[in-house]
């Protein structure tokens, strides 16, 4: 099956896989895996034979028949060993591959086991002790020979490390990846391809080193790891194909990825519906200086099928872009923003809802703040669902606010992740796995952390947007995203299925919605894009 994933995400595949072939793995839950399959009976050779056949095949359809030179980088491991297994296949179909040994310490028992049936086989270094304890002789290259071989490869291999890899890297290692990117910048023609992940990239965060090979193609074997899945790491893949070599996989592995098959069962509507059974969406937030941003998140709601979206506002605050199909809660006074003596109405109109949107344009100080704790201790004691966006997720981290009580969705942008969780910017955006766990953990709901590479989590479990644009990168995106989740959090009975539809379906929407224009695209046209793609969904 394949995902292709518009703007500048690369595309992703899954050729001849398991049916977990979207699980998306840790380095010690890939280790798990691999330990589970080899102790079911499949040696570790005859898994590194399928991988390195998988390689080699893929390192072919690159030559297009073409006899012209391949480099293949191997480490100390068992990629080394797939790289190994991936030389000698190509060299018995004629393709002059070579096989290029970093030194090391120790070498792992299937790698040695591989070197000794591949030929040729040449080291980066004088004959490592390991080897020669082995008794393995490898001839060690001049440095000019070694310029030659990098020199003359139309495609080169990286299995240098895999899955289990972190930055930063260490000579020998570190020198052969500077070199390949010394050779991808004189030579742009010359292919890239890696086993599982390409050097540099930590399996686990998406984090990457400098240097780092950067990948035309990177083959993962069974499965993709979770960071090939966040920037930066993602850019440095380039497309990945995930390739079947008879790894079982278990549902136990926390992210999977999120797209076609593996979405959650959309809600579907009956042929005799009316609107109050598609769910009652209320938009609470808006000020004098920000009356749009409700408006997109009730536009959202309404693309997405909501039966009724209601939305909350002061007769003296603007409302001449709202929808006609939207319904007023036009509250008394003139105050420029919503205070605790607007509480009472709210929850008045809440009553009447299945799902409140709390948050867009809502603003900051004493005043939100105060309207913001009256809310929500009223929703508790109602049971009301909520998706919490925007200034709702600044002044909960300010006031130190839980959601105890509360069937509750938050969707933070990485900054308003940071104010959550008390953190820098870029602590969130090292580890947007972790940061996403414990949004939902610390505070008891479904967590929805935006970006390129959404991640979703709640349950116990968590998963990956594939589908996007840059385009989404734009005011007001996330408000019409708040919308979505609040209609499908009426329809969904679970809030991670809720929340995980609404990701997918945004993503797509920002796609059609920068077709349509031809570049980039208003929140509003995001919006109305967003029609198209639940009707897909539902005729499913």
């Amino acid at each position: 099956m394949k995902r292709e994933v518009a703007g500048s995400l690369a595309p992703v595949e899954a050729s001849g896989a398991s049916e977990g072939a979207w699980l998306l793995p840790s380095s010690a839950e890939m280790a798990e895996l691999d330990a589970h399959a080899i102790g079911s009976g499949t040696p570790a050779l005859q898994l590194m034979e399928r991988a390195g056949q998988a390689v080699a095949q893929h390192v072919s359809s690159l030559l297009a028949g073409e006899r012209r030179e391949v480099l293949v980088l191997c480490g100390p491991g068992n990629n080394g060993g797939d790289g190994l297994v991936a030389a000698r296949v190509l060299s018995e179909a004629g393709v002059p591959a070579t096989a290029l040994i970093a030194g090391a310490g120790r070498y792992s028992p299937e790698c040695i086991a591989q070197m000794r049936r591949c030929d040729p086989l040449v080291s980066s270094c004088p004959a490592p002790q390991a080897l020669l304890d082995a008794g393995i002789k490898v001839p060690a290259l001049e440095r000019d020979r070694i310029e030659r071989l990098f020199g003359s490869a139309a495609v080169i291999v990286d299995a240098l490390l895999g899955t289990g890899q972190r930055p930063a890297l260490a000579d020998p290692i570190r020198g052969l990846v500077a070199r390949l990117l010394e050779e991808r910048a004189v030579r742009p023609a010359v292919r890239v391809v890696a086993v599982d992940v390409p050097t540099g990239v930590d399996c686990d965060t998406g984090r990457v080193s400098n240097p780092c090979v950067q990948a035309d193609r990177t083959v993962a074997i069974e499965l993709i790891m979770r960071g090939c899945m966040q920037y930066p790491a993602r850019g440095f893949c380039g497309e990945i194909i995930a390739v079947g070599v008879g790894i079982p996989a278990r549902s136990e592995v926390e992210f999977r990825a999120l797209g076609g098959a593996t979405l959650p069962e959309f809600p579907r509507r009956a042929v005799d519906v009316h609107k109050g059974e598609l769910g009652r969406v209320l938009v609470v937030g808006g000020c004098a200086s920000m009356p749009g941003a409700p408006t997109l998140a009730a536009l959202g709601a309404l693309h997405a099928g909501a039966g009724i979206v209601l939305r909350v506002t002061r007769g003296s605050w603007d409302r001449g872009s709202v929808p006609p199909e939207c319904i007023h809660v036009v509250l008394g006074g003139d105050g420029a923003q919503l205070s605790r003596g607007d509480v009472a109405q709210v929850l008045a109109a809440a009553q009447e809802a299945d799902v409140v949107v709390l948050g867009p344009g809502l603003g900051q100080g004493k005043e939100a703040a105060e309207f913001l704790d009256g809310v929500l201790q009223g929703l508790k004691a109602v049971g009301k669902r909520v998706v919490l966006d925007a200034d709702a997720l600044n002044l909960l981290a300010e006031r130190g606010l839980g959601l105890e009580g509360l069937v509750a969705v938050i969707t933070p942008h990485p900054g308003e992740a940071a104010r959550l969780l008390g953190r820098a910017v870029s602590a969130i955006q090292g580890d947007r796995f972790g940061a996403v766990r414990e949004l939902a953990r610390r505070y008891s709901c479904t967590a929805l952390l935006k970006g390129a590479g959404t991640i979703v989590y709640g349950e116990g479990a968590g998963g990956v947007v594939l589908r996007g644009t840059p385009y989404l990168a734009t005011a007001g995106s996330g408000d019409v995203l708040s919308g979505v989740v609040g209609c499908l959090l009426a329809r969904c009975a679970s809030p991670y299925a809720a929340a995980a539809l609404a990701a997918h379906v945004h993503a797509c929407a920002g796609e059609r919605a920068a077709i349509m224009s031809g570049g980039p695209v208003l929140a509003s046209e995001i919006a109305r894009a967003v029609s198209g793609v639940i009707g897909e969904l539902e005729r499913w």
